[in-house]
């Protein structure tokens, strides 16, 4: 039998997206009652994020996917960066065997596979309730628990929980109603992301590429099975507006690769962003993922900055709820994580940078200094060298 939906929780979640269903799956398994509350009433059938790391697939193993994630992963081949004249300025180089946390280090997926494993997994479970089709529409708090107010549900029009966590992404409705605010890191740019499928696997190198082209910028990620991906940076002048036929969409992709074996899956505009909350807990109520910081996509990061934040964060209830320790211990979430992700960000943004330059003398000018640091072997060429150790919080304790 579920929980009652008229129960005090141990944790109510807003969003029901790969951070707030792993955030789920954690609690859940340490035996603390979850309610999730989700405005959609199914999974969104598209890809958003496509590359995970072995930090994160050590979360997905604790969520008991391990077999699961071994199956629906591909090993990410590495990634070049060409230059204006086509030739390889930077790389990152992939390790080789044996992984120093057992998976290997970056891999890619299919998102709405890993949201219906992660569903599939917590469904059923006694101690957690899913409120799908339901709005949250405000949320007040006092010295022992929060209360989510709901729409949209004939069942139940609120929700009590010792905490509120808000994993609902980038138009959070929880930040918004905490009002703490964004500190903008000054990244503002327009991509196409081009989601495909082809019909044979082998008309492309098994290599991710970095196009740093000042005449169109873009990037090329192979996926698992027949998936591909290309983001595609839109140029001064140029509105979403102009890419929503199919014709158009191929007009562009066909400057990056030939078109003839490819099925659109799906083509969708995003303005990428470099954001942080100032502010991830306010007494009972906390941030995660997208609700809490935003990167630009050029390290692969995005999701597993969210699900690093699920995992921080639910041993610290689990322990705080067991009284294991004073609450002062959730403190440290932010504590540890906004430094982390900050300088994960600023990576990601320097990247997107070095990718995105339209000047073409810039370009020719960064293309002599990153191919002389590459050759000498003064280039970062691990990813894992640019995601950072904690500096902070329990560690420095």
């Amino acid at each position: 039998m579920a929980v009652s939906a008229q129960a005090t929780y141990d944790v109510a979640i807003v969003g029901y997206g790969p951070v707030g269903a792993t955030f789920a799956n954690l609690l859940s398994s340490y035996g603390l009652t979850v309610a999730v509350v989700e405005r959609s009433l199914d999974i969104y059938d598209k890809p958003r994020a496509i590359v995970l790391d072995h930090e994160v697939l050590r979360v997905f193993q604790a969520c008991g996917l391990a077999s699961v994630m071994e199956q629906a992963i591909a090993v990410h081949p590495g990634t070049q960066y060409l230059g204006v004249d086509g030739e390889i300025i930077f790389e990152f180089k992939m390790l080789s065997p044996p992984y120093p946390l057992g998976w290997t280090p970056n891999a890619s997926f299919v998102q709405p596979e890993l949201e219906y494993a992660l569903r599939q997994r917590l469904s059923g479970r006694a101690n957690t309730g899913i409120f799908l089709g339901t709005q949250a529409v405000g949320f007040d708090q006092d010295q022992d628990s929060a209360t989510l107010h709901l729409e949209g549900n004939a069942h139940v029009d609120a929700v009590k929980a010792r905490y509120l966590v808000g994993c609902d992404g980038a138009n959070s409705f929880v930040r918004k109603g905490l009002d703490v605010g964004l500190t903008d890191l000054a990244f503002d740019e327009l991509w196409m992301v081009v989601d495909a499928w082809t019909d044979d696997p082998t008309k492309r190198p098994n290599k991710c590429f970095q196009y740093c082209w000042p005449s169109r910028p873009g990037t090329y990620v192979p996926g698992p099975g027949k998936l591909r991906r290309w983001e595609i940076k839109l140029m001064p002048g140029e509105e979403p507006e102009l890419f929503s036929s199919q014709e158009a969409i191929l007009k562009v992709l066909g400057g990056f690769t030939h078109t003839s074996d490819l099925t659109i899956w799906r083509s969708a505009v995003y303005r990428f962003h470099a954001l942080l909350a100032r502010q991830w807990r306010l007494g009972r109520v906390f941030l995660m993922g997208d609700a809490a910081h935003q990167m630009p996509p050029f390290l692969g990061q995005g999701l597993s900055g969210g699900i690093r934040d699920a995992f921080n964060l639910a041993w610290k209830i689990r322990f705080v709820l067991a009284g294991h320790a004073g609450d002062n211990l959730l403190d440290t979430y932010q504590i540890e994580r906004a430094p982390h992700v900050g300088a994960v960000v600023k990576s990601a943004k320097e990247l997107g940078e070095i990718i995105g330059e339209l000047d073409p003398i810039a370009a020719r000018s960064r293309d002599i200094r990153l191919r002389a640091e590459l050759q000498g072997g003064r280039a970062p060429t691990v990813r894992q060298k640019l995601i950072p150790d904690l500096q902070a919080g329990l560690i420095a304790s």
